[in-house]
């Protein structure tokens, strides 16, 4: 099952009548790679060649135009992984202590290390400043972070432009 609710993004929420959460399954990748749960751990299964390619801890898919999944591995490190050409390879490196794909349009994936948290692209390279609070949501200009409960709105300088809002969301 895919473990998108870990991530603290302004996202919509996939929840029954009782309120709780529906776990999505994972797909087929290039009709030959699957995500096995087995044992308590998340398998990377090649179909065609009958074997175990990756275990990991958690994965989490985005409704991209490319075949992304972060993944965290064994030692709770994420990376981002794609499948293309009959393959699969590590776009980012699992490295980071946390990472979320926040704008799945623009490619745009909040990493964090050392409880700071950062814009970046989907080539690992750095788009903003660090933040020391939580982003919530984010586009190719602006940030929208909360502290404590109420949302400011940053550049990706870590300047704030507006705050105290009781929510900040980018439309398309």
């Amino acid at each position: 099952y895919l473990d998108n609710e870990s991530d603290t993004f302004d996202h919509e929420s996939n929840i029954d009548e009782s309120g709780n959460i529906i776990k999505k399954r994972s797909k087929i990748y290039l009709s030959n790679y699957v995500f096995v749960y087995d044992d308590g751990k998340i398998l990377l299964y090649n179909i065609k060649d009958q074997k175990t390619e990756e275990k990991l801890e958690s994965i989490k898919a985005y409704n991209t135009e490319k075949d992304y999944v972060v993944v965290e591995d064994k030692d709770n490190k994420f990376g981002l992984i794609e499948f293309a050409d009959d393959t699969f390879t590590y776009v980012i490196n699992a490295y980071y202590d946390y990472l979320g794909i926040v704008s799945p349009k623009d490619l745009l994936l909040v990493s964090e290390t050392n409880k700071k948290q950062r814009i970046i692209g989907i080539d690992n390279k750095q788009l903003s400043k660090e933040f020391s609070i939580t982003i919530k949501n984010a586009n190719k200009e602006y940030v929208s972070a909360q502290s404590g409960k109420k949302y400011n709105l940053y550049s990706y300088n870590f300047e704030e432009l507006l705050s105290g809002f009781d929510y900040i969301n980018f439309h398309n």
